[in-house]
C-alpha cells in the first residue's frame, strides 16, 4: 500500500508523459512513525565512504589489480559528494520494516543484496568469504597471533574485554596496505561508527580481501544498511550507495537538501605517508623485576604451565559459567590455575559490556535470547526429570517383583 496524501506532501516536477511542468504529489514519510524516526535521526553524522583515485595509484599495482579483478571500479566511482537529506529520509522510512525495501519521495527503493549487486554490476558468489570466515570456528590463540602479525606492524596488540578474548585492533597500528583495505571495509563495505578500530568481524573482512576470497558486496552493504536502520546510534553510513539506488529510481531532489562529503580518496601520496615502523607496545605494563643482591637467593619462577594467557583464562572462566547455567558438573582445574581464573574474573575492565553488545538494541536482543534459552532449558530439565523418574520407578518396580522382601522401592516425586 502506498502512502496516503497529507501534510508530508511535496510538489515536484514530473517528467511523466514528457510534460516537465506537470506536478506530482508525493509523501515524505510512509507513516507518522517514520516521521518521528526522521526527527530522531536528523542530527546524525554520516560515516563518509572512502575510495581510491585510480590514476594516482600507479605505485601500488596490487591495489589497482585487486580493484579490477574484483570489478569494484563501479563501486569506487560512486563514492563522491552526495545528498544527506535523501539518505536520512531513506533510513527513516526503512525503520520498522522486515524487508529490504525503503521509500523516498514517492519511490519504493529496493536495497536487497540482489539490488545492490545489480547496481554495482557484480555477481554474487556461491559463498561469501567474509560470511564463511565469520561462521567458522573461533581461531586459536596461535591463529590470532598470526593474524596480528600479518595485519599489523611490530609491537601491535589486540584489545579485549573482560573475557580476555581478542575484540579489536587499532587501525593506527596496521601495516599500510592492510590499513587501506581496513578503511575501505570500515567505511564502504560496512559502516563502522568508530573507524579507528577494527573489530573481530571486520578483521575477518580484511583478511578475506587480502586472501583474495570471493566477497558478496551486495550482501555486506545491504545487511549493514538494515542494521543501521534499526540502530539508535549517532553515526550512519552508505549515503553514496543509497543515493545511487534512489537515482536509479528517479527520486527527485529538492532545493533545500543538505549535502554530505565522502572522505578524501586514497592516493599513492597518502599511502606512502602511512607509518611502517614499529608501534609502541600496547600490552599491559608488567611489574619491573626485583633486583636481587648477589648473596640473596633467587625467587623461583612460576612453572610455565601456570602462566596462562588472558584467552585461556577467559575460556576457563567461561567453562565455569556455562556449567553453572546448565547445571552441569563444573570443570576441574589445579589450584594455581583455579586461583588465576578467579583473579582474572575480578579484574576491572573498561566498557566491556558496551563493546560486547555495541548498542542498546543488541543488549535487549541478548536478554530476550537468554530468557528464551532459560525457558527451553527449564522445559528440557522438567521433561528429562519426569522421563527418568518414570524409568526409575519402572526399574525399581520390576526389581521389587523379582526379589520380593529384599527390595522396597521408594516413592517418587510427582514432578511438580
Amino acid at each position: 500500500m502506498g502512502p496516503k496524501r497529507g501534510r508530508y506532501a511535496n510538489l515536484v516536477p514530473s517528467s511523466r508523459g514528457g510534460n516537465s511542468q506537470a506536478l506530482q504529489l508525493y509523501e515524505k514519510f510512509l507513516t507518522p512513525e517514520n516521521e518521528v524516526r526522521f526527527q530522531q535521526i536528523v542530527g546524525v553524522k554520516f560515516n563518509g565512504e572512502r575510495g581510491f583515485i585510480i590514476d594516482k595509484l600507479q605505485e601500488y599495482p596490487e591495489i589497482l589489480e585487486e580493484l579490477e579483478r574484483r570489478k569494484w571500479l563501479k563501486l569506487n566511482g560512486l563514492i563522491k559528494k552526495t545528498n544527506a537529506t535523501i539518505a536520512l529520509e531513506f533510513y527513516a522510512n526503512a525503520y520498522g520494516r522486515n524487508d529490504y525495501v525503503s521509500y523516498v519521495r514517492g519511490k519504493m527503493i529496493d536495497y536487497s543484496a540482489e539490488a545492490i549487486n545489480s547496481l554495482l554490476e557484480l555477481e554474487a558468489p556461491v559463498q561469501c568469504g567474509v560470511a564463511k570466515r565469520r561462521g567458522d570456528s573461533v581461531p586459536s590463540t596461535e591463529q590470532w597471533w598470526e593474524h596480528l602479525n600479518f595485519l599489523c606492524r611490530e609491537g601491535a596488540w589486540f584489545s579485549g574485554g573482560r573475557e580476555g578474548l581478542p575484540q579489536r585492533i587499532s587501525t593506527t597500528q596496521m601495516k599500510p596496505i592492510p590499513k587501506v583495505w581496513a578503511t575501505f571495509f570500515n567505511r564502504t563495505l560496512e559502516s563502522a561508527s568508530n573507524t579507528s578500530e577494527l573489530i573481530v568481524p571486520r578483521i575477518h573482512g580484511v583478511l578475506a580481501i587480502l586472501a583474495r576470497d570471493e566477497i558478496d558486496v551486495g550482501r555486506l552493504i545491504s545487511h549493514s544498511i538494515k542494521k543501521l536502520s534499526r540502530s539508535g546510534g549517532t553515526v550512519y553510513g552508505h549515503a553514496c550507495i543509497i543515493n545511487a539506488l534512489c537515482e536509479r529510481e528517479s527520486v527527485p531532489k529538492e532545493g533545500n537538501d543538505i549535502p554530505t562529503n565522502c572522505i578524501a580518496a586514497f592516493t599513492a601520496n597518502i599511502i606512502r605517508g602511512l607509518p611502517t615502523g614499529p608501534v609502541e607496545d600496547q600490552r599491559p605494563a608488567e611489574a619491573a623485576p626485583v633486583q636481587m643482591e648477589p648473596h640473596q637467593p633467587q625467587v623461583p619462577e612460576i612453572p610455565p604451565q601456570y602462566q596462562c594467557t588472558p584467552f585461556e583464562l577467559a575460556v576457563g572462566e567461561w567453562l565455569q559459567d556455562i556449567s553453572h547455567h546448565l547445571y552441569a558438573r563444573a570443570p576441574r582445574f589445579s589450584e594455581p590455575i583455579q586461583r588465576a581464573i578467579r583473579d582474572f574474573g575480578q579484574q576491572q575492565s573498561h566498557l566491556d559490556v558496551y563493546h560486547r553488545f555495541g548498542s542498546w538494541e543488541g543488549l535487549q536482543n541478548y536478554i530476550q535470547q537468554q530468557r528464551a534459552r532459560a525457558t527451553e532449558r527449564e522445559e528440557y530439565l522438567q521433561s528429562e526429570f519426569r522421563k527418568q523418574e518414570k524409568q526409575y520407578l519402572e526399574e525399581t518396580a520390576q526389581a521389587a517383583h523379582m526379589f520380593p522382601g529384599l527390595f522396597h522401592p521408594g516413592g517418587g516425586s510427582n514432578g511438580q
